[in-house]
């Protein structure tokens, strides 16, 4: 068995007989947003605030854009301390700490406790922001060139430039998705340090995430890849969305039956497969975080050695 299957075997041990529970704590995730769309569609309809103006893009009136904030703000305000105890519940299950349900409202209960894990999602969310910028550059770069181009020659790009640069924009847009995916690899241990250690601050639990997960984000992505099998319909009923756009109009509802099929079964599927990914992460986490702080200890002792051996006293702590 090689280490991957270890993972997701003493994964699936850990979740024996607990996975009804995990898949209520899944649900509860999902519950807030629900409630709160619901909320906003309410407001809407109230004080007649339409989501899209006439040319179908966002309204930006001042009416709908303070609801649309006050919205996201209350969405950001539940459900960042409730993904915060979810992490938690499934990082305590790998340890054999079978907490009840309720247990992913732990952050709910003290305000140190919800102002640090807001804090730390928060923190996450910014730093990816920022990454998401970054990377976003070259292509805004790349329209405004094409805007240029357009307004000084008034004639569109030869047909093999024209080729060309779209292939940049499409390469660049999927390597800026991986390099996203890494750069959120990157805070894969913080929620989970957080749960470790509940009395660290907000800098110390990224930073050390970020230590932890050093040379192991490679690791950390080809894991994630070994769970595809299990989101092949979801594959395939994005491919049946892609191909409606070249199918036959006399084939789309059988291209939509096949999408609708395809999306019953991954929800099906993702009954067992979202929790078993959940803890198999956690899992992992677990282990990256105790090889951490046992290479911090050696290093620790390393040192205090070296301070002796050159004839000074180790210092305390």
């Amino acid at each position: 068995m090689g280490f991957y299957g270890m993972l997701k075997a003493n994964a699936r041990r850990a979740m024996a007989g607990g996975w009804g529970k995990a898949v209520a704590v899944l649900v509860i995730g999902l519950v807030p947003v629900a409630l709160i769309r619901l909320l906003e569609q309410g407001l809407r309809m109230v004080f007649d605030l339409a989501f899209y103006d006439a040319s179908g893009q966002p309204s930006l009136a001042l009416a709908s854009t303070v609801v649309t904030l006050l919205m996201g703000a209350l969405v950001w305000a539940i459900l960042a301390p409730l993904r915060q105890g979810i992490s938690r519940w499934f990082y305590l299950r790998t340890a054999a700490q079978k907490e009840p349900v309720t247990a992913v409202f732990h952050y709910f209960e003290t305000p140190g406790a919800y102002g640090k894990a807001l804090g730390l999602q928060l923190s996450i969310a910014v730093r990816m922001l920022l990454w998401g910028i970054l990377l976003a550059l070259p292509l805004g770069a790349a329209r405004w060139f094409w805007e240029f181009y357009l307004r000084r020659a008034g004639v569109a790009l030869p047909p093999f430039a024209g080729l060309l640069f779209s292939l940049l924009v499409w390469g660049w847009t999927v390597l800026a998705a991986i390099l996203l995916i890494f750069l959120a690899l990157r805070y894969q241990l913080a929620p989970y340090l957080l749960a470790e250690h509940p009395d660290w601050k907000i800098r110390q639990t990224v930073r050390q995430g970020v230590r932890f997960s050093r040379g192991q984000r490679g690791g950390l992505f080809t894991f994630g890849l070994s769970f595809i099998g299990w989101f092949l319909p979801l594959l395939a009923a994005i491919g049946g969305m892609v191909a409606l756009q070249f199918v036959h109009p006399l084939y789309r509802g059988d291209v939509l039956a096949f999408v609708a099929v395809m999306a019953v079964i991954q929800l099906l599927i993702s009954l067992y497969a979202r929790p078993y990914w959940c803890i198999s992460f956690a899992m992992y986490g677990r282990y990256l975080i105790q090889r951490g702080e046992r290479e911090q200890a050696l290093q620790a002792g390393e040192d205090l050695t070296r301070e002796y051996e050159a004839g000074s006293e180790p210092s305390e702590g």
